[in-house]
């Protein structure tokens, strides 16, 4: 699995753009953690969302 996560200024007239990249890393982060993998085992079990 791969994740692209792409940050960029919105306002393309501005003359400068500052990004907070501890912010969006923790963002991205917070983001990845929350996902949750469901189907079957190996075995053809339930994962049951573990």
């Amino acid at each position: 699995m791969e994740f692209l996560y792409v940050v960029s200024c919105l306002d393309k007239e501005a003359e400068s753009c500052e990004i907070d990249f501890s912010k969006e890393e923790a963002y991205i982060l917070q983001w990845v953690k929350s996902i949750q993998f469901s189907g079957t085992r190996g075995d053809g079990g339930e994962t049951d969302g573990e």
